[in-house]
């Protein structure tokens, strides 16, 4: 693991800081704390793409004869919460 950071490391990490430990079935998903960190670099770096695509898309399926009104609707919360100053890193 990068940093030196051990499985025990983290374990004791979680211990400290939430005063318990993740049981077997969440133990999965805190061992891939650095796929998470690539996703957030991946976001960042295309955090203007995404409004530039969700803008476009979203036109897009307003031409269209009947569009989804849910699936707008969907496509229209994911664009605010980009623009949401308390979301945005």
């Amino acid at each position: 693991m990068p940093h030196n950071i051990t499985k025990q490391k983290i374990h004791d990490h979680d211990k400290e800081y939430f005063g318990f430990s993740f049981n077997q079935y969440q133990r999965h998903i805190r061992e891939h704390w650095e796929y998470e960190l690539l996703s957030a670099q991946q976001y960042l770096k295309c955090y203007d793409y995404h409004l530039e695509f969700g803008n476009w898309f979203i036109q897009a399926l307003g031409t269209l004869h009947k569009p989804s009104k849910t699936y707008i609707n969907k496509w229209k919360l994911f664009l605010e919460w980009l623009q949401n100053s308390k979301l945005t890193i």
